[in-house]
């Protein structure tokens, strides 16, 4: 990707190379075409590679072997790490849902005995206003009997 404008900055955007036309550079004499078209890099902007020689493609070859293996390892923790984890979650929603039903039948057991406590404390006035009552029409009872 090459910069170039763009809306936050006019003046900067990115480009896809494949999408600039193919200009050579100006450095490059346009009578020897062979000498930019058959550079490796874009417009002049090799990297200097220098010898590749045998002992760095065997220490490369060694090392890719070597990543190969490391992520074949790492792949087999991921799939093990992956099994696990749905077993794992597997017990956690059965769990979770007897939390749930554990919860709602605490809510219920709560709400059963409010309105029980409520139902007690209304049956005990009933209780003191009977009581009451009864009273009231006894000592009536004895006036009346004593006139």
């Amino acid at each position: 990707m090459v910069r170039g404008p763009t809306r936050k900055n006019p003046k900067l955007r990115l480009f896809k190379r494949s999408s600039w036309p193919l200009i050579p550079p100006l450095n490059i004499p346009q009578l020897q075409p062979e000498l930019y078209l058959s550079t490796i890099g874009f417009h002049g902007q090799d990297k200097d590679y220098g010898p590749v020689t045998k002992r760095a493609l065997k220490n490369y070859r060694a090392k890719k072997r070597k990543l190969v293996l490391e992520v074949e390892k790492v792949e087999e923790q991921v799939v093990a790490a992956m099994k696990r984890t749905d077993e794992v979650r597997g017990r956690w929603q059965k769990a979770k849902l007897e939390q749930e039903r554990r919860y709602q039948a605490l809510e219920q057991l709560r709400t059963d005995c409010t309105d029980l406590d409520l139902r007690l404390e209304d049956l005990k006035d009933q209780i003191q206003d009977m009581t009451e009552e009864a009273e009231d029409m006894e000592g009536d009872l004895e006036r009346w009997n004593d006139d």
